[in-house]
């Protein structure tokens, strides 16, 4: 499997937000599923009510690549239409490696996780 050797600027990490990298799969996989997820976590958003800026942005910008990971401006409340978006998300693509990246540079891999595995998981980061 293909493994990605970079990890997201730290220039491009929101910082009332978080970042969610693909790193186990090749440039163009991680641009799918950045879209999908986007797509899922734009989708819980509006069924909350509530708002924020998801992004799928490009680590590398010389590369011809849609993106390779997706970048999220949080609010308070849009936190659990993160949670319940990137839980069904998971749910459909129960074998991919996800990390989630804070802006003070934290980094928490989840791997393998049920959907009501993703919820405790974030709220260890204390978004």
């Amino acid at each position: 499997m293909p493994q990605v050797s970079y990890v997201t600027p730290p220039e491009l990490i929101p910082k009332q937000g978080l970042v969610i990298e693909f790193p186990a799969v090749s440039d163009a996989t991680a641009g799918l599923f950045a879209e999908e997820l986007e797509r899922e976590v734009n989708k819980a958003l509006e069924e909350g009510g509530v708002k924020a800026e998801v992004q799928v942005l490009k680590s590398r910008p010389e590369t011809q690549s849609i993106g390779t990971f997706l970048a999220i401006v949080l609010g308070a409340k849009a936190t659990v239409a993160l949670v319940n978006g990137l839980s069904r998300w998971m749910t459909r693509k129960n074998k991919v490696v996800v990390i989630v990246v804070k802006p003070d540079g934290t980094r928490v891999m989840l791997t393998e996780m049920d959907s009501k595995d993703v919820g405790p998981a974030l709220a260890e980061l204390h978004l």
